[in-house]
């Protein structure tokens, strides 16, 4: 008994702590998300830039000053209403060419996203999707770490963009298909860097309960595929709980598990008062069997008394006729 009350005990204390993990990350869940698509919402704010302001002229706006102008007065409004955003930058033609705080960024400038081996496959994502797509945590070319959300722009009806330059300006090798592989109607990206400490510090990753340890999986938005880059990789082993961190076109996930045992101490402490109480039992058990036994006895030999008196008391009575009966005759 003592022992399914242990097991019951235990199975109890899990599922309570399995509830409490699940709100407790669901809830960092939620602060992320919100955290992160505060700042992800510049992104269809910065295409609307574009698309508002390129010229059908000149679309490749590569030297577009007048959007450079427009771009500047933008992004600093956007940047102090919104913190945590380490870049605004537009890159026509896949070449970053616009960039907001840009003594910080500047060895960004320039930078072609289509020839950047490590960028590559998630740009041309990017494009063929024709939506945003996240990619990081990354080191940054300018220094620091920050997640990217990037979006391919696209003016429909028009071309615009020239597989060719990719062969001729970057020297490409003849037999590599993918230029092919991007619209004419493609314009540029737009693109905002979130600053990871300040997202983390947002959604309160700094600040979590003691009481569990957390980590978070999926760089690039690859959910479970992904590589585990916040917390302690050994925390998906056996989590109480994993959870979806919902990205445009892909996901983290967040796992939880305890950074103390589920009460073994509570467990065992039961374990020893339900042996104790078990013990005592079996000594009362014992006791009031030998008091049963020995009131037995004592009855028995009261029982045996009282018989033994009792013939006695017959043999008397029945010795005392017979004696007066012959004297009565003799004294006649």
């Amino acid at each position: 008994s003592t022992a399914l009350l242990m097991l019951a005990e235990r199975q109890l204390i899990y599922k309570i702590e399995e509830q409490l993990a699940i709100e407790s990350v669901s809830q960092v869940r939620t602060s992320i998300e919100e955290a992160f698509y505060r700042r992800f919402s510049l992104v269809p704010a910065l295409e609307a830039l574009v698309t508002s302001n390129v010229e059908n002229k000149d679309l490749d706006s590569r030297s577009d000053e007048n959007l450079s102008e427009i771009f500047n007065r933008f992004t600093i409004s956007l940047e102090q209403d919104i913190s945590g955003i380490l870049s605004l930058q537009l890159a026509p033609q896949g070449i970053v060419t616009y960039i907001s705080n840009y003594e910080r960024n500047a060895g960004a400038d320039g930078h072609d996203l289509l020839f950047d081996d490590q960028r590559r496959d998630q740009v041309l994502r990017t494009i063929q999707e024709r939506s945003v797509i996240v990619a990081g945590p990354v080191e940054l070319l300018q220094g620091g770490e920050a997640i990217i959300a990037r979006k391919a722009i696209f003016f429909d009806g028009q071309s615009i963009f020239d597989a060719n330059r990719l062969y001729t300006d970057q020297r490409a090798e003849a037999s590599a298909t993918w230029p092919q592989e991007i619209p004419a109607d493609f314009w540029g990206f737009a693109t905002v860097l979130i600053a990871t400490d300040d997202l983390y510090a947002e959604a309160g990753l700094n600040q979590l309960p003691t009481k569990y340890r957390y980590a978070i999986r999926g760089r690039n938005g690859s959910g479970a595929a992904g590589e585990v880059f916040w917390g302690e990789a050994d925390v998906f082993e056996q989590p109480l709980a994993t959870v979806p961190i919902n990205l445009p076109n892909g996901e983290w996930l967040i796992a939880i598990q305890l950074s103390e045992d589920l009460g073994y101490g509570r467990s065992w402490g039961i374990g020893f008062i339900g042996t104790g109480i078990s013990i005592a039992i079996a000594i009362l058990i014992y006791r009031n069997a030998e008091s049963r036994q020995k009131y037995q006895q004592s009855v028995m030999a009261l029982a045996a008394e009282r018989e033994l008196n009792e013939l006695k008391s017959r043999f008397i009575t029945t010795t005392s006729h017979e004696f007066r009966t012959p004297l009565g005759i003799i004294s006649s």
